[in-house]
């Protein structure tokens, strides 16, 4: 299939790009890569943190979700962990510039050892967004990666449903974008015009999904625990939006 071979073709292009930024800048991509990885996860306990001492405040007992914490220190793990919130959010911030310090040194040097030829801030700013794209692209992959273990033993059938949902997008791209004569019929155009508008539907599809899956449990009327509902929630909200980004960035490289 055409739209199959040219996934494979992206897949390549991508790692051998990702082969030259390392040959140029090694270390440099390896701590960007690592910086949005973490930034990633970081902003997932900025979240999760707060809900966590809102939960633990909000009730007059000690849950069982938190058997680590004595019921006697209870004050203090809670202001404990508000203190440690304030502090993930403040290094998610401090991430920022210095991905972006960092990605502008890699793209003058990739620029420099490309030609010989004077630079605009132009080609430095559009390599540096380059550069972020694929170490984003790449960093999103080691995100997902570790989100998936944390959600497969958290939560193991929403696994399963994101599996299901990323074939059936492959399928169904594959069908709708299969052929190369003209006229171009208008589905497959509306497709590659507005690859947002169908990827945003995608990651509809695949989050109500999952959130059926969360909630049922709870309707089925078995024995459901709130608080890894709600990771499992954060979690998979996170990583259907981190593919739709994933697909995004492959579209305009």
């Amino acid at each position: 299939m055409l739209f199959a071979s040219e996934v494979l073709l992206f897949i390549r292009w991508t790692l051998g790009i990702a082969r030259k930024f390392l040959r140029v800048k090694p270390w440099v991509t390896v701590a960007v890569v690592a910086a949005i990885a973490t930034r990633g996860v970081l902003q997932l306990l900025a979240f999760m943190v707060p809900l966590k001492v809102i939960l633990l405040a909000a009730s007059p007992e000690v849950p069982s979700y938190f058997p680590f914490i004595d019921p006697e220190y209870k004050a203090l793990w809670i202001s404990s962990l508000a203190v440690g919130a304030i502090g993930i959010y403040v290094v998610v911030q401090l991430l920022g510039p210095m991905v972006d310090h960092w990605s502008l040194s890699a793209g003058k040097d990739l620029l420099r050892k490309a030609n010989d030829l004077p630079v605009t801030s132009q080609d430095r700013d559009r390599v540096q967004r380059v550069f972020v794209d694929f170490t984003g692209i790449l960093a999103a992959v080691l995100f997902l990666v570790c989100t998936a273990t944390v959600l497969l033993w958290v939560n193991p059938a929403l696994i399963g449903w994101l599996f299901v949902v990323i074939v059936s997008l492959f399928f169904i791209s594959s069908v709708l974008l299969r052929g190369s004569g003209l006229p171009v019929p208008p589905i497959k155009s509306w497709v590659i015009e507005k690859h947002r508008d169908f990827v945003g539907i995608w990651e509809a599809v695949a989050f109500f999904g999952a959130f059926g899956i969360i909630l049922w449990p709870f309707l089925a009327g078995s024995a459901g625990s709130v608080f890894l509902a709600l990771v499992s929630f954060i979690l998979v909200r996170r990583m259907v939006s981190e593919l739709g980004g994933v697909f995004h960035k492959g579209v305009n490289l």
